[in-house]
């Protein structure tokens, strides 16, 4: 298992340090991503709790519900009123921003993005993004757990315990301070 509550701790840490109040974890629901992670959820709410942030923005998770993630994130990205900082729930999400194109946003300076497990090819942005801040599995751990486990099975333990595997956390230029700082 990922740390996806520890995950969700960092980024929030990040885009605070950098002077974020209005921030928002934004999630899909369907048929590209289907399924919602309680300790991603968890982890960001008891973040935005223990820092007072629900007072700066009404909207700390927004669920997007509809068949196109594109058009639904643009949809979203139009709207009058933003956060100052979005986190992409999922890599679906994080391919459907570097997807749309050309935006009327610049990121970082309109809006900072930080995404979930997106690694992005190459390290070359797409689209004239740049390369968005994530949180990535920590490879070399996940490694060292697999062989673990393998040797565990191998010695005759069918069902090995569960290791929550730490995230780490990669910063790039899609992130700065909000315009107002």
């Amino acid at each position: 298992m990922f740390d996806d509550y520890g995950a969700a701790q960092q980024i929030g840490k990040l885009l605070l340090n950098l002077g974020h109040q209005r921030m928002a974890l934004i999630l899909a629901r369907n048929a590209a991503d289907e399924h919602f992670d309680n300790r991603q959820i968890a982890g960001w709410l008891d973040f935005c709790r223990q820092h007072d942030l629900f007072q700066h923005w009404e909207e700390p998770v927004y669920v997007i519900c509809h068949p196109d993630l594109r058009r639904a994130l643009a949809a979203y990205l139009a709207r009058p009123a933003l956060p100052t900082a979005i986190v992409l729930g999922s890599p679906a999400l994080a391919g459907a921003l570097v997807g749309l194109g050309d935006l009327s946003l610049n990121i970082p300076r309109d809006l900072s993005v930080a995404a979930w497990q997106y690694p992005t090819p190459n390290g070359a942005a797409a689209g004239g993004f740049p390369e968005l801040t994530s949180v990535r599995p920590n490879l070399e751990r996940m490694a060292e757990c697999s062989l673990e486990m393998l040797d565990q099975m191998i010695r005759g333990e069918s069902y090995p315990p569960p290791v929550r595997l730490p995230c780490t956390l990669v910063r790039t230029d899609s992130v700065a301070p909000p315009r107002s700082c």
